[in-house]
């Protein structure tokens, strides 16, 4: 597991688009991480663009309260598009460093169940200095969007979240034990789209595809009867069936 690197690392950051609170637990059930905290230094930043809930932040609390060394923040901002998306780790050891890029959040999808694809570069003294500075810079120059897990704005997203959570797993007809990864796949497809996504309810007793226009766009019905299809309100291709 690439969380082996951690071992023997002094200080590091990462940051994910999405967290879920089975993630931050497994996560934190890693013996390797735990011994990193015990006396290295590491910043979280996670995205609450759509995912992270409350019960994701409890799990933060948590983490924070059992290791002082682990800072985790909150990304909130308000202009979707685009997407907070990043899904990367750096860590400082003895002779340089590490950086782990891929495509899993802090989701139990994202760190045992899915096929995911990461990226492993091992770093000079220099070059993971030059990783820190520019993580630094970073930070300093989104100060207004990163929150602790207390920020009442960061938190009333998470509530959004939650509920949102709630209706795709009521929609997919999936127990509570099964609809993480569901519900993940689910939410980045939506929200990957970037655009608007229309509703279409088309009757039964209509045998050919009914067009509508909302706000210019054009494609909103389908030719699948007596269902309700969701499209992509710029393209041309069904995002979902709700039937």
């Amino acid at each position: 597991m690439a969380w082996l690197l951690c071992k023997g690392a002094s200080s590091g950051g990462a940051a994910f688009a999405f967290a879920t609170a089975n993630g931050v637990k497994l996560l934190a059930a890693e013996q390797a991480f735990q011994d990193f905290l015990k006396s290295a230094k590491f910043l979280t930043i996670i995205g609450l663009d759509a995912i992270t809930d409350e019960n994701a932040l409890n799990a933060l609390r948590k983490v924070r309260d059992d290791f002082p060394n682990f800072t985790p923040k909150l990304f909130l901002h308000d202009s979707l598009p685009p997407l907070f998306h990043p899904k990367t780790v750096w860590l400082r050891t003895a002779n340089g460093g590490v950086t782990i890029t891929g495509s899993g959040n802090l989701t139990v999808g994202g760190l045992r169940e899915n096929w995911e694809a990461l990226c492993i570069e091992h770093m000079s003294p220099t070059e993971i200095d030059a990783i820190e500075a520019a993580w630094d810079v970073w930070i300093k120059s989104h100060t207004k969007n990163i929150r602790d897990l207390d920020d009442p704005h960061a938190i009333e997203k998470a509530k959004k979240n939650k509920i949102q959570r709630s209706r795709i797993r009521k929609i997919l007809k999936l127990p509570e034990a099964e609809a993480e990864a569901a519900e993940e796949a689910a939410e980045e497809v939506v929200q990957d789209l970037q655009f608007p996504v229309l509703i279409a309810e088309v009757p039964k007793s209509d045998d050919t595809a009914r067009r509508s226009s909302f706000n210019s766009t054009e494609e909103v019905a389908s030719q699948s009867r007596d269902a309700f299809n969701c499209h992509h309100a710029r393209s041309g291709f069904t995002v979902g069936s709700i039937r």
